[in-house]
């Protein structure tokens, strides 16, 4: 999904062009840049239309170019996207999110940078957070099968007869029934206390504005 909102957002900042093809672009872009080495527009250009036939690889050298070639600092701005935006398509998320922020020193209130810097750190974040989760997963299961060996060999060495008929026929103690009866309590009036939290809160902020 985020793929084609970018897309639709690569299209806002590429230069004033008439409506042809990347090929002919491109060829119009090569034949100009042969004229004048440093026509910003056809450089520029040329970056776009290689991005537009999917070669990444030569649209960020041509941008990079560009970028030398800027007369002031909306095309600046304007490479500095685009070249976040290759580098999006990239994966390279963290270097396109780099370019995106040098672009808004640029143009602070350009939407289409925000846009793209914002659902790029987002999905930066999404990541970031697969890969903790992964991670305490494992971490829980490693855990959880230590503590299952050592509770496995405790129990074969040290029960007694007695502990071993009630594992047989389910007779629980009034003691262990007592500690499981005032877990039970305490969880219950913890969630009871987490809905009250939070109903108070939905209702402080029924009159709050959103920015």
């Amino acid at each position: 999904m985020h793929n084609r909102l970018f897309r639709f957002f690569l299209l806002l900042l590429a230069l004033p062009l008439s409506a042809v093809s990347p090929e002919e672009r491109k060829r119009e872009a090569e034949k100009r840049i042969t004229a004048n080495a440093g026509d910003f527009r056809a450089v520029f250009n040329l970056a776009y239309a290689n991005f537009q036939l999917n070669d990444y690889k030569a649209s960020l050298e041509g941008f990079q170019r560009a970028l030398l070639l800027a007369p002031d600092h909306k095309s600046k701005a304007m490479v500095r996207y685009n070249m976040g935006n290759v580098l999006f398509m990239q994966k390279k998320i963290e270097e396109a999110i780099r370019q995106y922020r040098i672009g808004l020193r640029f143009t602070p209130d350009d939407r289409a940078l925000q846009y793209n810097f914002t659902i790029a750190r987002m999905i930066k974040k999404g990541k970031s957070n697969q890969k903790q989760n992964k991670r305490d997963k494992q971490d829980r299961e490693k855990k959880e099968k230590r503590s299952g060996k050592k509770g496995e060999s405790a129990g074969q060495q040290g029960d007694t007869p007695q502990k071993a008929a009630r594992k047989r026929t389910g007779v629980m103690k009034k003691e262990d029934a007592r500690r499981i009866l005032q877990a039970l309590k305490q969880r219950e009036s913890k969630r009871i206390k987490a809905r009250v939290f939070k109903a108070k809160k939905q209702s402080s902020s029924v009159n709050r504005k959103e920015w």
